[in-house]
């Protein structure tokens, strides 16, 4: 993945960020996104990996980049608004 790919991967799944956070009642989490240029190697189709720490309102969301290259935008929108509701 080249770092013109990458950026372009990032701000798509950047601007779903800016997009869904608030409208899911999520603004008062401590939410980080992780950009993984390579794919998780215990389930390499995973787009993304989740973890919520709920007790502290504070979670990562996991982005492997490779793996939403060939996704169109609707799909990434679902799949991450999905993800969302894992907090």
């Amino acid at each position: 993945m080249t770092d013109a790919e990458f950026e372009a991967q990032k701000a798509r799944v950047q601007a779903l960020a800016d997009k869904w956070i608030a409208p899911c009642y999520l603004k008062c989490w401590d939410i980080n996104l992780e950009w993984n240029r390579d794919v998780y190697c215990d389930s390499p189709d995973d787009a993304f990996r989740v973890e919520s720490r709920w007790r502290y309102r504070h979670g990562t969301i996991r982005v492997y980049l490779p793996n939403i290259v060939n996704c169109d935008d609707a799909y990434l929108e679902r799949i991450f608004i999905h993800e969302l509701c894992h907090f």
